[in-house]
Order: structure tokens, then C-alpha cells, then sequence
């Protein structure tokens, strides 16, 4: 489904972020703001959604707290070959 398109699910949400953080190679030391995600490239009225994305992100371990004080955060080197295939399952269905 087209994340900006009818009713996104938190599943989408959580690959939009995932792939963003990816193609910005945010992995292990390298750490990002989590509200420079949230405002990179979506629409104002769906930031609270990717902050809900990011917050179940951080639940699965997927992502992890690179300074807490600072909000920043990066993909957990860990779950890499996890990560990795959500984001190209999303690739597979936006293809069809």
C-alpha cells in the first residue's frame, strides 16, 4: 500500500522508517534525532504515527537508543538480516 494513500497500518509506517534510517546507513554508532525522521519527507499531520512506528521499533529491539537525553537513535546491527527483509517486502508489494 502506498503510505500516503488510504489508511496506512502501523506496519507501514514502521517500513517507511526503517527504510529511511536505512538508506541514511543509521546502523549501530551512527545515530539520527528521532525528530529528524519524523520530519524527514512526511506530511506534518502523520508525525504522531511515525513516532508510534518508532516507539514499536524501539519495543522489538529493531532500533535502539544511541543517547536518550539527545533522542538520538540507529538501527540495531543485531536484527540486521530482520530489518533488511521488512524493508524488502515493502519494495516486493509496492512493485506489483
Amino acid at each position: 500500500m502506498d503510505l500516503w494513500l488510504g489508511m496506512p497500518d502501523l506496519i507501514d509506517f514502521e517500513r517507511a522508517v526503517l527504510q529511511k534510517m536505512h538508506s541514511r546507513q543509521r546502523w549501530g554508532k551512527f545515530h539520527i534525532r528521532r525528530d529528524k525522521v519524523a520530519h524527514s519527507g512526511f506530511p506534518g499531520h502523520l508525525r504522531g504515527e511515525v513516532s508510534d512506528a518508532i516507539d514499536s521499533l524501539i519495543k522489538k529491539g529493531w532500533i535502539a537508543y544511541h543517547d536518550r537525553s539527545k533522542g538520538a537513535i540507529s538501527l540495531n546491527p543485531a536484527f540486521r538480516q530482520e530489518i533488511l527483509k521488512r524493508i524488502s517486502e515493502g519494495n516486493e508489494i509496492n512493485q506489483s
